[in-house]
């Protein structure tokens, strides 16, 4: 998992809220709540997660602990992130349903998010102190969307992209619904002498998704 080049926190990067002192040790905590948070595997509250056919990517708020996260809601600006010392954020602000995270892929790539703690580490009124931090990223295809043309009653992923384990019905792949590559990561599907589909390379194209949505800044 790479970082976003040349990531570097310092004083000017801390925004304080109105009344704060700023404080020399509130980098240092900065630092230390980045490098926890790098620790934790897996998709974690404050990460981003893109939906499909949103402009805008969502962020994690609360972690169900049945494999289930919650998100923000779509194009919503209310959002709060505190982070801990221990890398763990609590979300404050208005949440939509949870979503399953096998059906979350992780792209590699990081985007720049709001976290705020407490100045000194002291809690009290004005003391709140504003970074943003890099979160990973995560693109969400629910299994009924991947089997967009599906018709079968019991639709159930079984079928796997060897690129991306994306996931697909084995309905859907006997019919050769899928015969592009992986939207996520592009892989073809491989096909013998006869021009017949095989249990290997992706069985999960769908149209391609837009290989740019990385480079705008993200939202909160």
């Amino acid at each position: 998992m790479l970082l976003i080049p040349e990531f570097n926190i310092n004083s000017q990067t801390l925004i304080y809220d109105y009344g704060t002192n700023p404080a020399v040790v509130d980098v240092e905590l900065a630092r230390q709540r980045l490098n926890a948070l790098n620790k934790r595997n897996g998709p974690r509250v404050g990460d981003f997660v893109w939906f499909p056919n949103e402009d805008r990517p969502r962020r994690f708020t609360s972690d169900l602990s049945d494999g289930s996260m919650q998100t923000t809601m779509k194009e919503s600006n209310d959002a709060s992130f505190h982070i801990t010392r221990g890398g763990y954020c609590d979300f404050s602000g208005s949440l939509d349903s949870a979503i399953w995270l096998d059906q979350c892929h992780d792209t590699g790539n990081k985007l720049l998010g709001r976290v705020w703690f407490f100045s000194r580490n002291l809690s009290g009124p004005h003391r709140g102190v504003t970074v943003r931090l890099p979160f990973r990223v995560y693109e969400y295809w629910p299994i009924k969307l991947i089997c967009q043309n599906c018709q079968h009653k019991d639709c159930e992923a079984i079928r796997f992209c060897d690129g991306c384990n994306m996931r697909v019905c084995q309905g859907c792949f006997d019919e050769h619904i899928f015969d592009g590559p992986c939207h996520v990561c592009h892989t073809y599907l491989e096909r013998n002498e006869l021009g017949e589909l095989t249990a290997k390379g992706c069985a999960c194209g769908a149209s391609q998704h837009n290989e740019n949505i990385y480079s705008a800044d993200a939202p909160a």
